[in-house]
């Protein structure tokens, strides 16, 4: 975690350096200093290590009683869990209400 402690916020790599090359041929075609600057950060991303992370599913408890389904894989279960243990969405509810 951060120092602040909150959890690190995992970007598209790809897509920002994608982002900053547009950026930067707009100011080479303008003869501006900052592509040099852009083309560094470019690099800098392109040798900082990939983290390791899965995007987290997510799904809802539907049903009754002592039949529920997943609303992410359609499978049943008898039991409310705070994960689905088919497939392994969080079915906590919607990110901003989880601690």
């Amino acid at each position: 975690m951060t120092m602040n402690n909150k959890m690190p916020k995992y970007i598209n790599a790809d897509e920002l350096t994608e982002y900053l090359a547009d950026d930067c041929f707009t100011w080479r075609w303008l003869n501006d200093d900052r592509a040099d600057e852009v083309d560094s950060v470019i690099k800098a991303i392109a040798e900082m290590p990939a983290a390791d992370v899965v995007e987290v599913k997510h799904g809802e408890w539907v049903g009754y009683n002592f039949d529920f389904y997943c609303s992410n894989c359609n499978r049943y279960h008898t039991v409310r869990s705070n994960f689905c243990p088919h497939c392994g969405a969080d079915m906590r509810g919607e990110q901003n209400e989880r601690k």
